[in-house]
């Protein structure tokens, strides 16, 4: 919703994290900044992480958060 302007103060943000390849490392960092983003400013981040090849796939199978994305997504 925050996407397309439509959010409230109480809406979290989604955001999808596409990657060659899973990095426990990544997600790590992900938890942490996530954490540290609440913690300060009260926004909650929803992330999901998929490899491309999974994006790709999630596509094909017209996987409603993926859709979304799609269709309403902001590329960081």
């Amino acid at each position: 919703s925050k996407a397309r302007n439509e959010g409230t103060k109480n809406s979290d943000i989604d955001v999808i994290l596409i990657e060659q390849k899973r990095s426990s490392k990544i997600d790590e960092a992900t938890i942490d900044l996530v954490c540290d983003i609440l913690n300060e400013f009260g926004i909650y981040i929803e992330t999901v992480t998929l490899t491309q090849l999974q994006y790709r796939s999630a596509i094909k199978k017209q996987f409603p958060f993926v859709i979304n994305v799609e269709r309403d997504g902001v590329a960081l």
